[in-house]
Order: structure tokens, then C-alpha cells, then sequence
């Protein structure tokens, strides 16, 4: 019996690594009040509708770009909070371990250090498994002429270093491919599939999504069971009537919706929903 209870068990931690089909995300209200922040959900990339509440960010700050990191067998959760703009609490960016978080319900997150970012309204996250880089971007939605920043950051320290910068564009998701592709989206202003070019370190047009969503996104990679894998998801934040949404978006730019971001009973997960990302391995959870 206990042998084939350490196979089960065994076999169900190996099907966990090989990528569980599991997203995460919080919500990034201006000023959440109280002392722990807003609130990280875990979203069931096959089933939106049946959404969970974990734990708590612990900083004021809307991380908006989520990215996680693989260690040998498990991965660790992190947020980077956008430059504050005029309707924050003013606080700096920064970078937050969200693994606790992420694992359950009185789950805080843990302060790494300030990004120094001080561009844009907006952000985007997403770590290179095969590199091992952390990239970051930062856009205003309210000056699109500004363009797109791309940085590179120490998960140790939360330090960024500037790469490039993309005139005339707007993008607020950001995902690594199996590939090493580095793809961005736009939902507010274009509604469009970006690729960044490492040779011109530029941005790219891929596609046009062909909706006008008029929402700010989130986006992630699943990497299949093989961990090569280019599936992209994306999150739409919840907009006035409409809920946070779950698509699925081909490496052409076309999208397909999947469903909306709610709670099993049914229930609206609070607004706004933008930081996404998709572990490959289960949470390093203590």
C-alpha cells in the first residue's frame, strides 16, 4: 500500500511539472487600503468561471507585470509593480516575491526591493526560461508617442536596466515563448500580437487581434508538458460592464475567447485584472 501510494504521488508531482494548466493574477485597484494589498486569484485556464482567492500582494503597489521563475522543481511567483501615475498611491515600483502568496489564502507577499523604473503608466513581465533573463516593459496609455520601454531585471534585487525603447507603441503584456520569442499585447489603443526583434531591438506588428477590446491585458505562456511549448494566454482586466476575460491568442495575433474570469458561484472577480503569468512548475509552497 505505501509503495503505491509514493508511485501515486510520484506520478502527480511529475504531471505537475510537466506544466499544470493553472494561471495567476490580482487584481490592481488605485489604493486597496488596509496593510496587505490586493489580492492574488489562481485561474483554471480550462475552466475561468471557477476562479480561486488566495492571498494578498502585501504592498499598495498595482503589479501589473507577473512572472515566474523555475527553480529544479518548483517555480516562484513575482510581480513588478507599473511607475506610479496620478491615480496611485504614489508609491515606487517594485518587485514582489507572490509565491506565498500564490499558495494560499493567508499568504503574503514578500518585498524584494525597488525596480527604479520611472516611466509609463503601465506594465508588463515575463521571465526567459532559456536564457534565464527577466524582461520587463513599461508604456503610458495616455502617450502612446512615448513608446515602449524594454528592461531587464534582477529578480535578487529588483533592479532594471533599460534595453531599448520602441517609439510610437503601446503594450501592457509581455510573455516569452517556447522559443525564446518575446511577444506583447495591446487590447487599449490597437488591439494587436507585438514580437520584439533582437536583432533591430524593436517591437514588431505580428497581428491585429480584429476586436476593438479597449482594455488593458495580461499575458502568459504555457509551455506545455515538454516545457517548449507556445501557447499564449491572455487576460482582459474587466472594463465597466464587461468582467476580467480569458483568451487564447495564436502566434498569428488572432484570439479566441475562452471565458469570463468569475468565482465557481458564479460572481464577478473584482476589477482590474492585468498581472498574469502561468507557471511551468507547481509553487515552491512551504
Amino acid at each position: 500500500m505505501f509503495g503505491c501510494i509514493a508511485i501515486l504521488a510520484f506520478l502527480q508531482t511529475f504531471a505537475l511539472a510537466q506544466g499544470a494548466m493553472v494561471g495567476y493574477t490580482a487584481t490592481d485597484r488605485d489604493d486597496p487600503g488596509g496593510a496587505v494589498g490586493n489580492t492574488v486569484y489562481r485561474i483554471d485556464l480550462t475552466n475561468p468561471g471557477a476562479t480561486v482567492a488566495l492571498g494578498s500582494t502585501n504592498v499598495p503597489q498595482e503589479l501589473e507585470g507577473f512572472f515566474s521563475i523555475d527553480g529544479p522543481t518548483n517555480s516562484r511567483l513575482f510581480g513588478v509593480a507599473e511607475n506610479p501615475d496620478a491615480t496611485s498611491t504614489g508609491d515606487p515600483s517594485v518587485l514582489v516575491d507572490l509565491t506565498n502568496a500564490a499558495c494560499n489564502p493567508n499568504g503574503l507577499g514578500n518585498l524584494i526591493g525597488e525596480t527604479n523604473i520611472l516611466f509609463g503608466t503601465e506594465a508588463g513581465s515575463a521571465w526567459d526560461h532559456l536564457s534565464g533573463t527577466v524582461y520587463s516593459i513599461a508604456s503610458d496609455d495616455l502617450n502612446k508617442a512615448a513608446g515602449v520601454k524594454l528592461y531587464s531585471i534582477d529578480p535578487s534585487t529588483g533592479g532594471a536596466m533599460e534595453i531599448s525603447t520602441t517609439p510610437n507603441m503601446y503594450a501592457d503584456g509581455l510573455a516569452v515563448g517556447g522559443n525564446g520569442e518575446l511577444y506583447a499585447t495591446d487590447a487599449r489603443l490597437d488591439d494587436s500580437l507585438y514580437r520584439y526583434n533582437f536583432d533591430l531591438g524593436q517591437f514588431e506588428v505580428v497581428g491585429a487581434f480584429g476586436v476593438d477590446l479597449n482594455e488593458d491585458t495580461g499575458l502568459a505562456n504555457y509551455r506545455g508538458s515538454d516545457g517548449n511549448g507556445t501557447n499564449l494566454y491572455m487576460i482582459t482586466e474587466g472594463d465597466g460592464p464587461n468582467p476580467g476575460r480569458l483568451w487564447s491568442v495564436s502566434t498569428g495575433g488572432s484570439i479566441t475567447l475562452i471565458g469570463d474570469i468569475r468565482f465557481a458561484d458564479g460572481s464577478e472577480v473584482p476589477e482590474d485584472l492585468e498581472g498574469f503569468d502561468i507557471p511551468w512548475r507547481p509553487l515552491a509552497c512551504n
